[in-house]
């Protein structure tokens, strides 16, 4: 026999095989329908009488309960303590990490603005390079302002929350 005719045959057996699967899938399914259906049909009184204490016995009870002054305190304090969590108050990473963000702006700026001025100095006469200098003043002091206003901010807010973490404190140590 030729490989193309052993191939088509092998690929009949196995298209074959595939279809005697799905079709007991196919039958399994719904063997498992038809006997949920007649379970349930011979169940149904029952249920339905379950279904009635738990809606007029339980549920009542389950929503007096549930309405109770002691359970609505404790669900209280739980939202207060996620939020305070959520907030990061007692985070110190939060802090470090935008430090670090404002050293390393502050690092690059600083080394950009070292070559240019190597570079006039190395090529240019003393002349030259104090008026390119100055010339280079303004862009730095706009540059310098930006990064000394978003300081003050940084420092602000680290001030606020030192402030905030002092209340809390006190505030716990009231508590007790």
């Amino acid at each position: 026999m030729d490989p193309w005719r052993m191939k088509k045959i092998e690929s009949m057996k196995r298209y074959k095989r595939h279809e005697a699967l799905d079709n007991l899938y196919f039958y399994l399914l719904t063997a498992f329908a038809c006997s949920l259906f007649c379970c349930v049909t011979i169940c149904l009184p029952y249920l339905l009488s379950v279904l009635r204490m738990v809606v007029f016995v339980c549920i009542p009870g389950l929503i007096s309960m549930l309405m109770s002054s002691k359970l609505l305190f404790i669900l209280g304090n739980l939202i207060i303590v996620v939020l305070i969590v959520d907030s990061r108050i007692f985070s110190s990473n939060s802090s470090l990490l935008t430090g670090d963000v404002y050293y390393d702006e502050y690092m690059k700026s600083r080394q950009a603005q070292r070559p240019a001025r190597k570079m006039e100095l190395e090529h240019g006469a003393e002349d030259d390079a104090t008026q390119d200098l100055e010339e280079n003043v303004e862009p730095c002091d706009s540059e310098s302002e930006e990064l000394n206003r978003r300081a003050d901010d940084y420092i602000a807010r680290v001030n606020r929350q030192r402030r905030l973490e002092v209340q809390l404190s006190l505030v716990q140590c009231g508590s007790y």
